[in-house]
């Protein structure tokens, strides 16, 4: 029992370790290429890849969780530019 919950322990450390790293990554390395305005998304999609590999064992292409994330933050941000046209006129 203690040498499943060591190697439980491993793999999640490792798991975190990543996810720090693509925090860092994310806020810190990041080029400008990636809109800081799509941060948000970026972080609730890397929380809900994270809780999908500790609770579900499925572990997502992190590229496509970003793409993921970028798509519906820019079809949010045309949702509020549609929105505020047709409340404005």
């Amino acid at each position: 029992m203690k040498l499943a919950h060591q190697i439980l322990n491993n793999d999640y450390d490792a798991k975190f370790t990543l996810e720090h790293a693509n925090w860092d990554h994310l806020f810190w390395r990041s080029t400008s290429e990636v809109d800081s305005s799509s941060h948000p998304w970026i972080i609730w999609y890397i929380l809900k890849a994270r809780n999908k590999i500790i609770f579900e064992n499925v572990d997502k292409d992190p590229l496509e969780v970003l793409r993921l994330a970028e798509n519906d933050a820019k079809s949010w941000q045309l949702a509020q530019i549609e929105f505020h046209t047709e409340n404005q006129g």
